[in-house]
């Protein structure tokens, strides 16, 4: 005897739609609010106390959304001329609406990995702030373009940023780049003629070193800047994380930082809230515009991070 609520029929559930390199889709609102229906005995402290919860979320999506949604986002994700996602599930009222739709995404891409903060997703809040502790909190600059994922044994496939509030801010946009349009990649990796791996990491004296090593080992990552694997490009690059051993190391490391920067076919791309962004984090690197100064700003976004288990086994 199954305990799932059977699925309901609905005509058509999404629409989606394909604009540059991003897949748009968009859930009905019939369709939304038939999945938040299904969910709503389920509390965000359940989410984070009761794993399978998580599942049960992700299992309810289907039957809102279509037993093949789930396969439609890993199909955009695995496709190198696309490989990113923004999701519009109109104006939600309130956080809780916001984390129960995450939580069915995430778990219907893969097993999220754990946030610095301990649970398998975080909420960052950026607010008028003149000396934020850290970079990603600094609204008033530009947040330079970058992959996520640092140490071996935190591999990151794809992430997530779902929009959860925002006041008085203007400006702020995603800063996006697919590794195919980067006009750069071919004249960097000849000027690396050997190849280089790079190490990926912190030292213990970094402030950020005792905040990570509660979901880490902090065992160093390695790994090439730039790659090309079956034809298709790839990128790492974590700046603010990169330990380089040599000037011409850390001549490289600029030289990408300001060829990433300067591309002319870097995406800007605005976030209503209630949407999110999902990206394959080795073909597509992200940042942020700065915000319109504005002693009232506050914009809230949701993150989370995930590997494909089938391509770290040493994962499981």
């Amino acid at each position: 005897m199954s305990l799932a609520m059977a699925p309901v029929a609905h005509d058509p559930l999404t629409r989606e739609e394909r604009r540059g390199r991003m897949v748009h889709i968009r859930p009905t609102a019939s369709a939304v609010q038939t999945f938040l229906q299904r969910v709503e005995a389920i509390t965000i402290d359940d989410l984070k106390r009761i794993p399978y919860k998580r599942y049960i979320c992700a299992r309810e999506m289907l039957a809102a959304f279509g037993d093949d949604f789930g396969d439609r986002l890993r199909a955009v994700l695995d496709d190198y001329e696309t490989g990113c996602l923004a999701l519009h599930f109109g104006e939600l009222s309130n956080q809780q609406d916001c984390v129960l739709i995450a939580t069915a995404v995430s778990h219907l891409l893969s097993k999220p990995i754990p946030e610095p903060s301990g649970g398998y997703f975080g909420i960052t809040t950026v607010v008028h702030d003149d000396a934020p502790s850290l970079k990603i909190l600094d609204p008033y600059r530009y947040f330079s373009l970058h992959t996520d994922g640092v140490f071996a044994d935190n591999p990151v496939d794809w992430l997530m940023m779902m929009k959860l509030e925002e006041q008085n801010a203007i400006g702020g946009e995603s800063r996006l780049l697919h590794m195919a349009d980067f006009d750069a990649f071919e004249r960097l990796c000849r000027l690396d003629g050997s190849n280089t791996i790079f190490s990926f990491g912190l030292d213990e004296k970094d402030r950020r070193y005792e905040i990570f090593s509660k979901v880490s080992s902090m065992e160093r990552g390695r790994s090439r800047i730039l790659d090309t694997v079956g034809g298709q490009r790839r990128i790492k690059f974590v700046d603010q994380f990169i330990l380089p051993e040599t000037i011409a190391e850390a001549t490289f490391i600029e030289k990408v930082h300001a060829a990433l920067e300067d591309c002319e076919a870097i995406v800007v791309e605005p976030l209503p809230v209630g949407s999110m962004l999902i990206l394959n984090n080795s073909v597509w690197v992200h940042g942020r515009a700065p915000f319109k100064r504005n002693p009232g700003l506050q914009r809230s976004l949701l993150r989370q991070y995930g590997y494909f288990p089938h391509r770290h086994p040493y994962m499981r």
